[in-house]
């Protein structure tokens, strides 16, 4: 009996327990994805939004005008995420869009910095691991750093 109820609570605790941040490969608020898919699809989540504060040691919590978003598919895939940032008291922000094939690898990652986009892009073996990696510099045919249309890719 003491067996069969072990087993019943192991079972649960793997079934049950979820977790949002997949830090298996270390890459937790990085610019590769690091949410877990499974958990974003199975609660329908489609985007966090957050704005960034500050505290010193023994200071009390700044609010700043500064934000980091993240926005997910039905898939439960990040497809964007931005965050602002200040440099030399000016206020921008910086962009990544993940694009991801049908087996749900990650096929590119572009993200833009003060002289345009770049991304890399990845093509994978029959057993999903990584053989090409290609860093290309892209051309926004769009009208925004958030809404991506690829003109041109160098």
């Amino acid at each position: 009996m003491k067996q069969v109820l072990l087993s019943i609570l192991l079972f649960y605790s793997f079934v049950c327990f979820s977790q949002l941040i997949d830090n298996s490969n270390c890459t937790a608020f990085s610019d590769d994805p690091f949410f877990n898919s499974v958990f974003i699809r199975t609660n329908k989540i489609k985007a966090l939004r957050g704005s960034i504060s500050t505290k010193k040691e023994l200071g009390v919590i700044k609010n700043s005008d500064l934000v980091m978003n993240f926005e997910f598919d039905k898939k439960g895939n990040l497809i964007m995420q931005y965050h602002s940032y200040k440099k030399k008291n000016k206020r921008d922000t910086t962009f990544i869009h993940y694009i991801y094939s049908d087996a749900r690898d990650l096929i590119t990652k572009r993200t833009n910095d003060p002289h345009g986009f770049y991304s890399y892009n990845y093509e994978y073996n029959k057993d999903a691991q990584i053989v090409k990696k290609t860093y290309c510099r892209d051309h926004n045919s769009g009208k925004s750093r958030s809404q991506f249309v690829l003109g041109k890719q160098f």
